[in-house]
C-alpha cells in the first residue's frame, strides 16, 4: 500500500481533523483517509450530498445550518478537495 508524507499543514486544519477524528472515534489517519475517500466518491457521483453531510462539513456533529451556510460550506469543501 502506498504512503504519503504531508508537510506544512496549517495548525487550524490539523486541529480540525483531530476534532473530527475524535468525534468519529477514529485515528487521525483514518479520519483523513475517510475524508479523502468521501471527496473522491462525491466527485464521481456528481456531488450528491445530503443536508447532514453538508452540515458535518461545516460543523462536525451539528445539524440545523442555514442554506447560506450550506452553500458556503459546499464551496469551501469542493475548493479544498481539489487543491
Amino acid at each position: 500500500m502506498a504512503s504519503i508524507t504531508l508537510k506544512n499543514i496549517p495548525d487550524s486544519l490539523h486541529a480540525a481533523y483531530k476534532r473530527r477524528a475524535k468525534l468519529h472515534s477514529r485515528s487521525l489517519q483514518e479520519e483523513i483517509l475517510q475524508t479523502w475517500d468521501r471527496a473522491v466518491s462525491v466527485a464521481e457521483e456528481g456531488y450528491q450530498l445530503s443536508v447532514d453531510e453538508v452540515a458535518g462539513m461545516l460543523k462536525p456533529g451539528c445539524k440545523g445550518v442555514s442554506v447560506t451556510e450550506m452553500d458556503a460550506g459546499i464551496s469551501r469543501y469542493l475548493k479544498e478537495s481539489w487543491k
